[in-house]
């Protein structure tokens, strides 16, 4: 959801949720109280439904000066990032249930 607001902004609501296939109200509003989204305004459309865009939060926290920062497609197709760990199979030993009531 972030990735598409900081892409696309400024964006609506149902602009997002046509993207992503899924209601986003709460995580929407989790991104609006940690600082990273904000309202910006109104679209120009029927029932003049709310924009979002990023913040300056944003951008400090991910390092960012601006948006043209953000790395494009070509960028992240070629980056390489690393590989994420996987946790260990460990396999505990399970007690054998009786199969019948004799046992």
């Amino acid at each position: 959801t972030l990735a598409i607001i900081a892409y696309r902004q400024p964006i609506t609501r149902a602009d997002v949720e046509a993207v992503r296939g899924v209601t986003i109200d709460s995580v929407l509003q989790t991104l609006m109280e940690r600082g990273l989204v904000k309202i910006s305004g109104r679209a120009e459309i029927p029932g003049r439904p709310l924009l979002y865009e990023t913040t300056e939060f944003f951008l400090n926290h991910f390092g960012l000066r601006n948006l043209d920062e953000l790395p494009n497609v070509e960028e992240l197709r070629t980056r390489h990032l690393p590989a994420s760990p996987r946790p260990a199979t460990e396999t505990v030993a399970q007690p054998e249930l009786p199969v019948s009531p004799e046992q």
